[in-house]
């Protein structure tokens, strides 16, 4: 997905936005050709909306594992894989375990 400022708008103030981040920020080409969003697009999102923690999801399989993050990295975001469980109550502890 792409950003969205009608997602923007929607979230505004959310708590948490899960948002896909398929292509490390250096694909951003790619990102566009195939309707996905980069880290940094996916972060951004986030911050312009004021959500409160950002979860990115959706990691294209043929790049590492753990994805590459720009600066705009910040505490209040964090990486989510397939069948993960987390407590909203532990959101905050999330960045820490990169």
């Amino acid at each position: 997905t792409r950003p969205s400022t009608a997602l923007i708008e929607a979230g505004n103030g959310a708590d948490l936005l899960i948002h896909e981040a398929t292509l490390e920020d250096e694909l951003k080409a790619e990102a566009l050709a195939k309707k996905h969003s980069t880290t940094t697009e996916a972060i951004e999102s986030g911050m312009k909306m004021e959500a409160k923690f950002i979860m990115l999801n959706h990691f294209s399989q043929r790049y590492p594992k753990i994805p590459i993050f720009s600066e705009q990295f910040t505490k209040y975001t964090g990486i989510a894989f397939d069948h993960m469980k987390i407590n909203s109550s532990n959101l905050s502890r999330i960045p820490q375990l990169l």
